[in-house]
């Protein structure tokens, strides 16, 4: 049954408007984010902008990434580190790949860091909350 309600959260994801916005929405899905397929200008690591998880709904215990937006979606793998001013970014999540999932972090600042196996090609990762 949860892998029923997270399939059909991964299709309203990918499928509404407002995934793209970064808008919570009450079916579990939290964000989805563009990240490029290599650092962005002038950084080591980062290759997305910051994302939110401080909007999930209570109970949540897990988190889940869906990379889409890219014919190598199923070779991507990426770290997801968290921003911290003036000192040095903490890796939160290692080695993420669509459809991993791991326990629930709270943060306001969280990125996509060190992608690989993009294939040149930018890609999209959809953050699903879990109960």
């Amino acid at each position: 049954m949860k892998r029923l309600a997270l399939l059909f959260a991964l299709v309203v994801a990918l499928t509404t408007p407002l995934a793209s916005g970064g808008v919570a929405h009450a079916d579990g899905v939290l964000t989805t984010v563009s990240s490029s397929y290599m650092p962005l200008a002038g950084q080591d690591h980062r290759s997305s902008g910051n994302f939110s998880t401080i909007n999930a709904p209570g109970g949540t215990r897990w988190l889940c990434f869906f990379i889409s937006g890219n014919d190598n979606a199923r070779s991507i793998q990426f770290t997801v580190k968290e921003d911290r001013r003036h000192a040095t970014d903490p890796i939160i999540f290692g080695q993420v790949v669509s459809g991993a999932c791991y326990s629930y972090r709270r943060s306001l600042a969280l990125y996509i860091a060190d992608p690989g196996g993009a294939g040149g090609e930018n890609f999209l990762v959809t953050v699903v909350g879990l109960t």
